[in-house]
């Protein structure tokens, strides 16, 4: 029915049949009609290969078959440089092979999403002829070989994502040159080397994350004062050296990871101006000294990562922040002297893990709180001594509650 539909309507403009059940019609069969301008056929389970024949559609400008797991094969070679198209999404497939370097005949390509397929190879250097393009989402794929320089030819790119790929090489510094990027994605590939200023200087960058990648060097002491991130993750890398003092210029941060490298020194105190700052991640370090005061006078801070470090020192016995915190996790230092109380009443705080410390005991009273959202408590291997105080019974939600070695 829907193949016969399909074949007749041969003055349609728009068709839209996302999550219809096609999964007896081959692709391959379908003959589109020349006057779509609109064809959505999102999770309907077509089957086949794709031909080039729906690519080069004489008026189609948006074309989305995403999620049509049995759509396979190779993508086709376009032979068309006359088409339309401005937007293709060709999103979880179950496409193979290389990417074709006819793609960039497609040059009115505005957006172009091949992620979640099992595409490898290189990205084509021809890729740069797309110059129109804002949007280029090849993620989760296969793909090898190096980032090309020429993507500093797509200027009015505003998203990039190359996530969980294979792509190796460095972070090109022509990067520059893209001034009107919001968001970057690098995470889980096998990219060395340092990375670039020019990257962190992008005038409209707000989400940057280059998580599990080899990168090393230090984090360059360059953000503005005028940048706009949101989000920046280096997690899982090399990195290493001091943290930069310009850090406190990102006062529109909510997430930063930092965790898993090799940063030493003292954490510095240039979190009291990031007052919007959600989420701090800075385990897996070298980081010594005390835990700077900044870092509880944080009011929106939810989550909060110290852990396998080597911080020191006793735990400040008052704070003016931490009032939105869920999870506090501080295990693997060497702080030391009484837990402070508020470490138990914090009013949104369930989980606690200040196991693998030299703390010596826990404290008698807690602040009167009318309930506790605390379920886990972690403290072991710590130097705790002396009678597991009554305080413990107040915690009227706990779950977990680790009290061994």
């Amino acid at each position: 029915t829907w193949k016969r539909l399909l074949q007749n309507a041969t003055v349609l403009r728009v068709l839209v049949l996302d999550g219809t059940d096609m999964s007896s019609i081959s692709i391959r069969t379908l003959n589109m009609s020349s006057s779509l301008v609109t064809l959505s056929l999102r999770y309907s389970g077509l089957r086949g290969n794709l031909t080039d024949g729906i690519l080069c559609l004489p008026n189609l400008q948006h074309l989305d078959l995403s999620f049509n797991q049995y759509l396979k094969g190779q993508l086709p070679e376009v032979s068309c440089r006359t088409t339309s198209l401005d937007f293709l999404d060709l999103s979880g497939c179950g496409f193979q092979g290389s990417i074709p370097p006819s793609f960039s005949n497609l040059i009115h390509l505005t957006s172009l999403d091949l992620s979640g397929n099992n595409l490898n190879g290189s990205i084509p250097p021809s890729f740069s002829n797309l110059t129109h393009l804002t949007s280029l989402d090849l993620s989760n794929n296969n793909l090898n070989g190096s980032i090309p320089p020429s993507f500093s030819n797509l200027t009015r790119l505003t998203y990039l994502h190359l996530s969980f790929n294979n792509l190796n090489g460095s972070v090109p510094p022509s990067f520059f040159n893209l001034t009107h990027l919001t968001s970057l994605d690098l995470s889980v590939n096998n990219l060395n080397g340092s990375i670039p200023s020019s990257l962190l200087t992008l005038p409209r960058l707000n989400f940057l994350n280059l998580h599990y990648n080899q990168l090393s060097g230090q984090i360059p002491d360059v953000f503005p004062q005028s940048n706009n991130f949101h989000e920046l993750d280096l997690s899982n890398n090399k990195i290493e050296a001091e943290l930069p003092s310009t850090l406190s210029n990102l006062q529109h941060l909510i997430l930063l990871d930092l965790s898993h490298n090799k940063f030493i020194g003292q954490i510095p105190d240039v979190f009291a101006r990031l007052n919007k700052l959600n989420t701090l991640y800075l385990g897996g370090n070298n980081f010594g000294g005390q835990i700077p005061s900044s870092l509880f006078g944080l009011t929106q801070l939810s989550e909060l990562d110290c852990s396998n470090n080597k911080l020191e020192g006793p735990l400040p016995n008052n704070i003016t922040g931490f009032s939105s915190l869920t999870w506090l996790r501080l295990y693997g230092n060497l702080l030391n002297e009484t837990i402070p109380s508020w470490c138990l009443s914090l009013p949104s705080l369930t989980t606690l893990d200040l196991s693998g410390n030299q703390f010596t005991g826990l404290p008698v009273h807690l602040s009167t709180i009318s309930s506790y959202s605390l379920g886990n408590l972690y403290l072991s291997y710590n130097k705790l001594q002396g009678n597991i105080p009554e305080s413990i019974f107040s915690l009227v939600n706990l779950t977990d509650l680790d009290l061994s070695s």
